[in-house]
């Protein structure tokens, strides 16, 4: 951008302080045209307020004493004072006596009573008639017009020059000097506050607002991109303080049933082999748990049929004698993690117990399969086709240690379980939905 000796709105203030300056001068003009009319009539005022003074006693003795030479003497005096143009004395008798033209379209009059004071009585010998031309703005201006406009020029000189140095200097400049680096530095067009110009011409104060927009908007992007990010770390950082709260609270909560379990195992320790593989199983279908929840992006809730499916595939390792197969179908459930361990257990009790008791000779079938929901509750059976059970399902969980831990858990999760002994045993565990 070339250098240039005044700026645009350097150029348009110039403009203005010229116009101002005009307007200035007419205004200053009247005002000392108006000073100097009313001084002329103040001195014409003092002039016609002292003729009485000095004239009216000589004219009314003049009258009294019949000496027409002293009258004409007398009006013609007044006749020569500056801005009188004419004289007028009528006596009481009619006589008239006059000095100068009645011919003057602008003029004042003034008349006084000739009176004269003789035993005590005044006396009207007539009247005295002063007419005298009013002051000319014309003549004003042609007399004084170089005078009014030399003085006015230099005051508004004056004011001139100190409101464009402190313009310029201290307000045009700088806001140019501004516009000039913002442009430089600012690489957006977004334009959201406009200015109300006095000239159409685009001047440095519009580039300064455009720049200054440009500018502003991309800070405001930042602004709002450094509060969502800062919304999310605080996000984050709950998100982590309440999961380490909770990872706490979880391997309390499981340490706790890992002990209950392993107390509710010493009391049927017949087989140490089978304690201990049942031992496995059940914190095996614990971490599951915990490993469906680590490879899930919701850290709240796990999907039942994924943790059934691998939960059936570790038992299935251990198992010769019966066949454990999911039930695949449309039908799923998640459950926040207070369910999903105690659920997980019981599943895992109900196969255990049907791989014990179900299948004496060897071989079957256990069949594993979450139901629709029913009465706001979610539903998975587990069945077989094994032997069943003769006797009823009381004595039946009495006897048993899966029965009973299936019975602690159920109670915990405020879950139902219907038990079926037809072509086998089918087990149906219902929780809250």
């Amino acid at each position: 951008m070339t250098m240039r000796v005044f700026s645009t709105i350097t150029r348009q203030l110039l403009f203005l302080l010229a116009i101002f300056a005009f307007i200035i001068i007419i205004a200053m003009g009247t005002v000392e045209v108006k000073l100097e009319y009313n001084q002329q009539m103040d001195e014409l005022n003092r002039q016609i307020d002292n003729i009485p003074d000095v004239f009216l006693e000589i004219i009314t003795y003049s009258l009294w004493i019949f000496d027409d030479e002293q009258l004409n003497n007398s009006i013609q005096s007044i006749n020569q004072m500056d801005d009188i143009y004419y004289v007028k004395v009528k006596s009481s008798d009619g006589n008239i006596v006059v000095s100068g033209q009645d011919n003057i379209e602008s003029y004042k009059s003034l008349t006084f009573d000739l009176k004269y004071e003789y035993n005590d009585k005044n006396i009207n010998l007539g009247i005295l008639d002063i007419h005298y031309t009013l002051p000319k703005i014309r003549e004003i201006l042609k007399n004084k017009a170089s005078e009014i406009f030399f003085r006015v020029l230099v005051i508004v000189f004056f004011i001139f020059i100190a409101l464009f140095v402190i313009i310029n200097y201290f307000i045009a400049k700088p806001i140019s000097d501004l516009a000039l680096l913002i442009q430089k530095i600012s690489d957006y067009s977004s334009l959201e506050f406009p200015r109300r110009r006095i000239f159409k011409k685009q001047d440095e104060i519009d580039s300064l607002f455009s720049a200054f927009n440009r500018t502003f908007q991309k800070v405001r992007i930042e602004i709002h991109e450094r509060e969502m990010n800062e919304k999310k770390l605080i996000q984050t950082v709950e998100e982590k303080n309440i999961l380490i709260s909770e990872v706490h609270h979880r391997v309390k909560n499981n340490l706790q049933i890992i002990l209950s379990l392993l107390y509710l195992q010493k009391n049927e320790a017949d087989n140490i082999d089978d304690a201990l593989n049942g031992t496995i199983n059940r914190i095996s279908a614990m971490a599951e748990v915990h490993e469906q929840l680590y490879n899930s992006d919701d850290f709240t809730r796990i999907s039942m049929y994924d943790y059934l499916s691998s939960l059936i595939e570790n038992i299935s390792r251990f198992s010769e004698s019966a066949s454990i197969a999911m039930i695949s179908g449309s039908n799923n459930i998640e459950v926040g993690l207070d369910t999903a361990i105690p659920l997980g257990l019981i599943i895992n009790e109900l196969i255990l117990n049907s791989l014990k008791y179900a299948f004496p000779a060897g071989g079957g079938k256990i069949e594993v399969e979450i139901l629709k929901e029913k009465n706001a509750y979610s539903r998975i059976e587990v069945r077989d086709n094994g032997v069943g059970i003769d006797s009823d399902y009381d004595k039946g969980k009495q006897q048993s240690l899966g029965f009973q831990i299936i019975e602690s858990l159920i109670g915990q999760i405020g879950g139902k379980i219907e038990v079926i002994s037809d072509n086998g045993l089918s087990v149906i565990v219902s929780v809250p939905g």
